[in-house]
């Protein structure tokens, strides 16, 4: 939803009112900052009522079609989705979410998940190679990259602050339902986990 929103003319200052539930067509969401709240501060605090008017107002499949294109191969973006998208409520899997997290991290080009580095043969020939620069550019770099800035701040006091390794680092943690399940996707420079 963040991307998406950056890549549609969207800022890191575009604030919403995010109650502590918001309703939206007979729906009600929990999860609210209490008062007015921009995207920086909804993405390092993880605000789903933020959240929700965001993905309601880009379009939830719009958002579909940005997580496809990154990566994220379980989202189909000829499925219609609704709100609960930007929530985590369809599931996907953590190498689809390593994915699309290092597509982020690669300015906006997707390479292909691979366990391979380089394959040699026996004769000295170069079977495979994946150790250099490959990939499409399938989200403007700028838009990668304010993504990636507004992602620190998850781990620059936010929810994920437990993730501070000393160096680099964006992601966002998820919640589930009543705390049911808790996840963290992530990235440095050189990986995405």
């Amino acid at each position: 939803t963040i991307a998406k929103a950056l890549e549609d003319g969207y800022g890191p200052d575009t604030a919403y009112d995010a109650p502590g539930v918001v309703e939206i067509g007979g729906y009600r969401f929990k999860g609210g900052a209490g008062g007015a709240v921009d995207l920086r501060g909804a993405t390092a605090n993880s605000v789903n009522t933020y959240f929700v008017q965001l993905i309601r107002d880009v379009g939830p499949n719009r958002v579909a079609e940005l997580a496809h294109r990154l990566g994220v191969s379980r989202i189909n973006p000829d499925k219609q989705y609704g709100l609960t998208l930007t929530l985590g409520a369809y599931e996907v899997s953590p190498l689809d979410m390593a994915s699309g997290y290092a597509t982020i991290a690669n300015h906006g080009v997707k390479a292909d998940s691979t366990p391979v580095i380089k394959v040699t043969g026996p004769d000295g020939t170069i079977v495979e190679d994946n150790s250099g620069p490959r990939g499409t550019r399938v989200l403007n770099a700028a838009v990668a990259d304010w993504t990636t800035e507004l992602l620190t701040g998850v781990i620059n006091g936010g929810t994920g602050k437990r993730a501070a390794i000393g160096r680099p680092a964006a992601g966002k943690t998820g919640t589930a339902e009543n705390y049911t399940a808790a996840s963290f996707v992530g990235f440095t420079p050189p990986r995405a986990t």
